[in-house]
């Protein structure tokens, strides 16, 4: 493990206004900024109360402000990129395997969370090299 690997995790309130379409990149990014984060780009999906992951283990990957992925679920193992998902009724759940420095960040809404939004979340962190007993 690098000893620079860190993963920071931050919920938002009504501080930090999200539209549904995800287009409000700017404010994310400022108030990012204002809790002295680093980071060199932020990824969002298109959420649509699915079961879909969107695997981000290069920086080809990475999404355009428009045209983002429709899923649920981010999993990364890039430094320095920032992943999001936005909630209203419902849960947002963070899995990191610091020692292999994989994240996941997903939104599990009950469509999601019953058609298997977590169990493939966690199945693609372990196709990146995450090891169950190392996930929290």
């Amino acid at each position: 493990m690098s000893k620079s690997f860190m993963i920071k995790s931050h919920f938002f309130g009504r501080e930090c206004f999200i539209d549904r379409e995800l287009s409000n990149h700017d404010d994310l990014e400022r108030n990012l900024k204002l809790l002295q984060w680093q980071f060199e780009k932020i990824n969002f999906v298109s959420q649509i109360h699915s079961n879909q992951v969107l695997v981000i283990d290069s920086e080809k990957k990475i999404q355009p402000r428009q045209g983002l992925a429709k899923a649920d679920a981010i999993v990364t193992n890039l430094k320095n990129l920032a992943i999001a998902v936005v909630t209203a009724d419902c849960g947002a759940i963070i899995l990191q395997d610091q020692k292999h420095e994989v994240v996941a960040s997903v939104h599990a809404g009950w469509r999601g969370a019953k058609s298997g939004i977590i169990e493939n979340s966690l199945q693609q962190m372990l196709n990146l090299g995450a090891k169950k007993e190392n996930i929290s």
